[in-house]
């Protein structure tokens, strides 16, 4: 009797530490996906911040380049206010067609290969 508590025992010793090592797994797993995630967000952001200093210095180096061609204070920017105003009305119009917003297919790429990819390996 005493020799099948001890084999119990052992047996519920091993199931303990087979289920601590699979936590102790999964917590990984969730703190690499997590820190993947919140790294790729920060990067999309940094990015996302760069190209809008670049493009509101050329907007504005442009304006002040046409001002002097045009040897107007004014004109330059309202040109380059146009030029916004119809890009924006093409980007409108790209989204309008296509039914979902513009940058849909590089995100939903972008998290499929964040989410689903690194699933594969294991």
């Amino acid at each position: 009797m005493e020799e099948k508590k001890t084999k119990l025992t052992e047996f519920r010793n091993i199931i303990e530490d087979i289920l601590q090592n699979k936590f102790s797994v999964v917590k990984l797993n969730v703190v690499e996906f997590l820190s993947l995630f919140f790294a790729s967000i920060a990067s999309m952001v940094l990015i996302a911040s760069c190209v809008m200093m670049a493009l509101v210095f050329g907007a504005i180096a442009l304006a002040l380049f046409l001002n002097n061609l045009f040897n107007s204070v004014f004109l330059g920017f309202l040109v380059v206010s146009i030029l916004f105003v119809l890009s924006l009305f093409v980007l409108f119009r790209l989204t309008s067609k296509k039914g979902t917003p513009f940058f849909t297919d590089a995100f939903v790429r972008l998290f499929v290969k964040l989410f689903y990819d690194d699933n594969e390996k294991d």
